[in-house]
């Protein structure tokens, strides 16, 4: 697996790992088939979402504990974890505490907002 940086702003197919604290200022881009693992007690903060294309497949797990975090914050028309303005790829999550907004608005308020939008 590759350990996610402070730097990131994509993930192309493969394993990732969020070790620690990891706060990232860019909306990272992913690309293929991609696995992210929460460790037990990590926390990665993407403050400009994360960008799954129609294409891509981006996967969440949590290791034994479930205690890795992932905050994932959208702006405008883009969702914490999805899509960019437009229709997104498979996103799973398989453990983990996540927290995905778009423009401020958190969970079940953030996917219907991404819904409708995809839906227009």
């Amino acid at each position: 697996f590759t350990e996610v940086t402070g730097g990131a702003s994509s993930f192309t197919e493969g394993w990732y790992a969020v070790r620690g604290s990891v706060k990232t200022d860019a909306r990272i881009r992913v690309s293929g088939q991609v696995h992210l693992i929460l460790v037990d007690g990590a926390k990665l903060e993407a403050a400009k979402g994360i960008h799954v294309p129609e294409s891509a497949g981006f996967t969440v797990w949590g290791q034994t504990k479930g205690s890795g975090e992932l905050k994932a914050d959208g702006e405008g028309a883009n969702a914490g974890i999805g899509g960019s303005s437009g229709p997104a790829g498979q996103v799973t999550i398989n453990g983990g505490i996540i927290s995905a907004a778009v423009d401020g608005m958190r969970s079940a308020e953030a996917l219907i907002e991404q819904l409708n939008h995809t839906t227009r």
